[in-house]
């Protein structure tokens, strides 16, 4: 049994608590484990039943691992105690409610059909099919408003993009919808959009107004403790050099900080407004700081200080907000109708189709539940709240509004109303699914109420059970200073920082070592600002030269730094044995290996340059992502070509084209063609018809590459030609057969997935026109829409890696997941908040934010940024920075053993974590508040060094591959003409013996092969084990009725007969047999168990198996019956083993039959399976333990001769192979016949030899 520690053991013990818990689980503290044990005691308890539980997850797969978990639990419970009831909640576990909220909605609709209205042979939606049909309802639905509606053609005026399209406006309204979507009721939410005018008149203020206040006074209590910082910096730093400069810049900063506190303590918005001077006294000191500190600290200081007066500058005051949100009524209210019509058609066609997305079943199911007009659960809500006594969610910091409801529509309640059976588990650190529309606060409200024993308990769980000390430590460092109850939902203090276990706990973990193991985590920052005093140019992006970084670090781990004398680092052996002596093949500590490695980053994709780093310093790399299709270099060929076929006129596409290994082109060839153009208006594909005629067949530059035109163009033609005769899929095999750009691209970096990303395309297409029989042209836009609605289809995941590689995935794809050695890198990566920058906002809580649209006369269109949309910019933009903060937290706690952060910076460090811009910045502002000696090891480097050292050992190999394959591709030409000029059939294959045989084969295949070697063994029925007259005659089957049997019915008898007396031999218990009487009882006892039926039974001869008794010492039965009683004896043990063609009867060739360059077929392994009847140990008389192998046969032959003929060569597979996987001697072959007893082949070794 585990040794749960306090945190856990209380998680445990709640189980008699009658209210709801809620588990704060930081990362690696056991929290499924906890779970699972939860789950299991309620049912050994008997509490609950295994299905009165519900118990949700998060994925498909946690719920399948959480089922197999609860069922080997209650397995183990079964077979101690057998005589329990435990037996029925085994069996109920196979179907109890461990699922997905999708899966669990999916029941309840499928169950409530006819209440939810739904088909109940509803089918889902794919992604591709469900993109199609919003479009196509979204079109009618606008066009409806462009028809009819005054306000809504106005507004798509002011949002259309250079008045060509309205694609940002379709966006806009399609992301208010998804918004809509994630609460359980989407109307009352879009209403809720309409009326906040209304509601803001009434109470005088809403959530965003709130939101704003606080925000604004965590900005100004943020800079009062910076500015306070800079003051008491100033006279320690400056003050020895210039008391009198240091006086005045301790002033100041001491009056700007007592502006910051004012603000601070405003009430309202308004008074805060007014709390910010029109002019800041005193007046930096620009010339005396610049005596001191020189000019460019000097600049720094002074425009950090404008910054910080910039931020507090224009505080809107809540007047001026209402009066604002009034002027953009009218247009939120227009795009909000839309969104309801386009709501209420969008699901009438999905009905009529009987197809819906997992939210729609979602919704049906809340509805089913509960009756949101009387706000209570339906009566099928309150039913199935008595079906279930415990609820358990699991990943609960990602749960949404919807799933929220669903969960309490089905929880039971206590007489005042109040849930209370609800078991809640998870991490607000850990909550990084913004995108996915999940609401943290939900888990952070909670756990301050539970905290004060309102509504519930909060447990918390913080014993790592993960990480080395070393990570912890550096994590806990870290997050002290960035997560608090304002940026990041928890105060990261004792309760929430990261422990490790007591001593015993951690050495089972991480056992002590002489050798030296991890070490302190590393920060490595690449300093990227430009030396103004070098001439110097960098060469290396900024990614490159961070991947240059990591790769030397790898080669270090895993190779060791000979420079500085360093072993490659010991990693924890995963195959360690703590029960076995330590010795080299149970070692504790073992080198790292590549595929320890893992690499981390904000998102995978753009990082093209740092993979081709990596493949120049000889690193394996496996890239893991689930999205970047649209980005893989031969979908955006593939698709480029599309569009020209389409429409050859398109410039961008075309020249993608002729760039790519399938046109040929370089940048100067392309060059040629655009500058000898006389018309510079004219399309790339005029220019090059124009500059074809021109130069085809003159012997230059330009001559060759009109032939390349000609080449391009004539391809083109002829795909163009084709694209209405044939279907899209097949266009694609045409294309690639044309240019063999599938061998183009295999032969690059991840070629293998190169080509499968190819093969997914046409799988798409072929899909595209099954549900649509449209063109091309429908095609390409469909891939279109999908690139703007984000869908994915996900780049080709390769069944097996290739071999021991360092993995690259992004920090969502991580959650879960531990490894060895953990890079995080791209550190110095901005945040992305450019979607904050568009003309409408949707917020879960603050509805739409929309820029102002006005006109001036009849004509002229004015736009200004709206207040409102201001505001809700900075607190999603706040909520984009905790997110990242706890991104952080995730990817630096998947690290087991060691921890390596990288990244680069330039500008200073950020006053606090609000007005960071990256998780370098996070880091660094961590740094500048405790120093970092004790938890980092810190290296910084600038962006020359790095250079110069990558520069030494590598050039910089270019992204495009176009040339080097192009050349290649000529090669492999050449060599094929080669082979073509010679005799194409003087060649002769080296191997051709091997071609003839598997590479894996059972002991039945070989021995078969030998008999037809003597077809006297098979040319009779008696090879079948069928039975003669005699044997009829003796046994339970009548004469008769064998007489009239088939001959195909007599054979299925005999092997079932062969079967079953074989499973006896297996099954017998030698201590209950001392006669040939008592064996004949057991082998009865046998029978008669389960297993065996009426005609089994039938079929066995007990008194003539008895024959097998011998009370002599020398007989099979006394030594086997010795060795069972000792426990050495083994009876039907199945094995795999790999043997080379010389070991193999029948692969021995001879040298006259093979040809030149064959020897190395000896060296192949085959790997041969089957089941040895038996074999035990026994001492000879040196009192060496050798083995004895058995075999029973119920062949009805003459002899033992015939036997051996038979099975010799099956007797020498058993044997060879039981001698490669024990050691030990096989000293006798014994083989049982039930007809005339043992037959002793001790000279198996000879058979081979033959």
């Amino acid at each position: 049994m585990p040794q749960w520690n306090k945190g856990q053991q209380e998680v445990l013990d709640s189980i008699n608590d009658k209210q709801n818990i809620l588990v704060s689980a930081a990362a690696g503290s056991g929290k499924t484990a906890v779970l699972v044990e939860r789950i299991i005691r309620t049912v050994l308890e008997g509490k609950a039943d295994i299905d009165e539980i519900l118990v949700v997850t998060f994925t498909r797969a946690a719920a399948s691992q959480m089922r197999a978990k609860i069922i080997d639990a209650l397995e183990k419970a079964v077979s101690e105690k057998p005589e329990s009831d435990l037996a029925k909640q085994l069996m109920l576990a196979e179907t109890a409610d461990i699922m997905t909220i999708d899966s669990f909605c999916h029941k309840i609709v499928k169950e409530n059909f006819q209440i939810a209205g739904v088909d109940p042979a509803f089918d889902i939606y794919d992604k591709e099919e469900i993109v199609l049909l919003t479009e196509d309802v979204l079109d009618e639905v606008m066009d409806e408003h462009y028809k009819n509606d005054e306000s809504f053609r106005h507004l798509a005026r002011f949002l259309m993009k250079k008045n060509l399209n309205d694609e940002s406006l379709r966006e806009y309204i399609l992301n208010i919808f998804r918004v809509s979507e994630s609460f359980a009721d989407p109307v009352k939410w879009l209403l809720g959009a309409k009326e906040e005018v209304k509601q803001l008149k009434e109470t005088g203020s809403t959530k965003w107004i709130e939101d704003y206040r606080s925000y604004i006074r965590t900005l100004a209590e943020g800079y009062y403790e910076f500015l306070m910082r800079r003051a008491d910096g100033a006279m320690e730093k400056i003050a020895p050099v210039n008391s009198g400069t240091a006086e005045k810049l301790y002033e100041m900063y001491v009056s700007d900080a007592m502006i910051m506190r004012t603000i601070s303590e405003q009430g309202t918005s308004g008074d805060m407004a007014k709390a910010v001077p029109e002019k800041w006294t005193p007046n930096f000191p620009r010339k005396p700081v610049s005596e001191v500190l020189g000019d460019d600290e000097m600049k720094e200081l002074a425009d950090e200080r404008d910054k910080i007066k910039q931020s507090v500058k224009s505080i809107y005051s809540e007047e001026n907000l209402l009066k604002e949100i009034e002027s953009s009524a009218e247009y939120v209210s227009c795009l909000v109708n839309v969104v309801l019509e386009f709501r209420e058609a969008l699901l009438k066609e999905k009905q009529l189709q009987g197809k819906y997305e997992f939210s729609d079943i979602s919704h049906a199911a809340y509805r089913v539940l509960f009756d949101t007009e009387k706000g209570m659960p339906t009566d099928t809500g309150i039913r199935m709240a008595e079906i279930y006594k415990y609820i358990y969610i699991d990943e609960y910091q990602d749960s949404n509004d919807l799933q929220e409801n669903i969960i309490n529509a089905v929880a039971r309640r206590d007489e005042e109303g109040n849930i209370n059976n609800v078991f809640m588990v998870g991490d607000i650190k850990q909550s990084i699914y913004r995108f996915r529309l999940a609401r943290p606060d939900l888990f952070a409200e909670k756990a301050e109420r539970y905290s004060g024993g309102e509504g519930g308990r909060l447990i918390t769980l913080n014993m790592n059970y993960r990480s080395r000390r070393e990570v912890l430590e550096a994590s806990n460092y870290i997050f002290r200073e960035l997560m608090s109850k304002n940026f990041g939902g928890i105060e990261y203090d004792e309760a929430a920082e990261l422990h490790t276990p007591d001593i015993d706990a951690y050495n089972e973990s991480f056992p002590v070592s002489e050798e030296e193991i991890s070490g302190k985590p590393e920060l490595i920052m690449i300093n990227t600002e430009k030396d103004e005093d070098t001439e110097e140019d960098i060469e290396l992006s900024n990614e490159e030269q961070e991947a240059a970084v990591i790769g030397k670090r790898i080669l270090e781990l895993v190779y060791g730094d000979k420079e500085n004398h360093k072993e490659p680092l010991m990693v924890k052996n995963e195959n360690y044995n703590p029960k076995r002596p330590v010795s080299e093949h149970n070692s504790v500590y073992r080198p790292v290996r590549f595929g320890d490695i893992v690499i981390l980053q904000r998102k995978v994709r753009g990082s093209s340059g740092m993979l081709r780093v990596y493949e120049q310093m000889g690193i394996p790399v496996t890239v893991e992502d689930s999205s970047g299709y649209f980005d893989a270099m031969e979908v955006v060929t593939m698709l480029s070509l599309l569009r020209v076929i389409d429409n050859i006129q398109q410039d961008i596409p075309l020249a993608s084209v002729l760039l790519s290994g399938m046109g040929g082109f370089s940048d100067d060839e392309l060059a040629l063609i655009v500058s000898l153009s006389e018309d510079k208006y004219i399309s790339l594909a005029d220019k090059m018809v124009a500059f074809e005629e021109g130069y085809l067949g003159n012997d230059s530059e330009a001559g060759r590459v009109a032939e390349k035109i000609q080449r391009i163009r004539n391809l083109i033609d002829g795909w163009s030609k084709l694209r209405p005769y044939i279907s899209i899929a097949q266009l694609l095999d045409r294309i690639i057969a044309d240019t063999g750009y599938d061998e183009y691209i295999a032969a690059m970096p991840d070629g293998e997935k190169r080509v499968a990303n190819l093969k997914n395309l046409k799988i798409r297409a072929n899909h595209f026109e099954s549900v649509r029989n449209n063109g091309l042209l429908d095609f390409l836009n469909y891939i279109n829409k999908c690139q703007i609605h984000n869908i994915d289809f996900g780049e080709a995941s390769l069944s097996e890696r290739m071999g021991d590689s360092v993995t690259i995935m992004s920090i969502h794809k991580s959650k879960g997941l531990e490894f060895p050695v953990v890079f995080v890198s791209r550190l110095g990566q901005k945040f992305r908040l450019r979607e904050m920058s568009e003309n409408v906002v949707v917020d879960n809580d603050y509805y739409i934010a929309m820029n102002k649209y006005y006109y001036v006369g009849d004509r002229i269109m004015v736009k200004r940024n709206s207040l409102k949309k201001d505001v809700v910019k900075l607190l999603s933009e706040k909520e984009i920075k905790t997110e990242e903060v706890r991104l952080l937290y995730v990817a630096m706690t998947r690290a087991k053993e060691k921890l390596i952060m990288t990244g680069c910076y330039s500008k200073s460090v950020p006053a606090m974590p609000l007005t960071c811009s990256s998780m370098m910045d996070y880091i660094r502002y961590a740094m500048s508040q405790k120093t970092p000696d004790a938890y980092l090891e810190v290296r910084n480097l600038s962006m020359y060094e790095v250079e110069s050292k990558f520069k030494k050992l590598y050039i910089k190999k270019s992204i495009d591959y176009g040339e080097d394959m192009i050349r290649l591709l000529e090669l492999l030409d050449k060599e094929s003409e080669k082979v073509e000029s010679a005799d194409p059939y003087s060649f002769v294959y080296p191997y051709e013996e091997l071609t003839r045989v598997g590479a894996k084969m059972s002991v039945s295949d070989i021995k078969h092969s030998e008999m037809e070697k003597n077809l006297s063994l098979i040319d009779n029925a008696e090879a079948y084990n069928l039975p003669n007259e005699t044997e009829l005659e003796t046994s339970d089957i009548p004469a008769e009725a064998a007489s009239t049997d088939s001959m195909e019915e007599m054979r299925k008898r005999a092997a079932q007969r062969g079967t079953i007396i074989h499973s006896l031999f297996e099954k017998l218990d030698y201590n209950r047999v001392t006669s040939k009487e008592t064996l004949q009882d057991e082998l009865k006892r046998v029978l008669s168990g389960k297993g065996y039926t009426d005609e089994d039974r039938g079929l066995i001869n007990v008194k003539r198996l008895s024959g097998f008794f011998s009370d002599s010492d020398a007989s099979l039965f006394s030594r086997m019956k010795k060795a069972a009683l000792s426990d050495k004896l083994f009876r039907e043990q199945q094995f795999i083993v790999g043997l080379t063609n010389s070991e193999i009867p029948g692969r021995n060739l001879h040298s006259e039959d093979r040809v030149e360059g064959s020897e190395k077929s000896d060296e192949d392994l085959t790997v041969v399976q089957g089941i040895i009847d038996a074999y035990f140990y026994e001492k000879d008389e040196n009192d060496e333990e050798n083995i004895i192998l058995v075999d029973y046969k119920t062949d009805n032959v003459k002899d033992g001769k015939e036997l051996l003929d038979r099975y010799a060569s099956q007797m020498y597979l058993y044997a060879l192979t039981l001698e490669k996987l024990t050691g030990k001697t096989v000293k006798d072959v014994i083989l049982y016949s039930t007809r005339f007893g043992e037959v002793h082949y001790p000279e198996w070794r000879e058979y081979n030899t033959k």
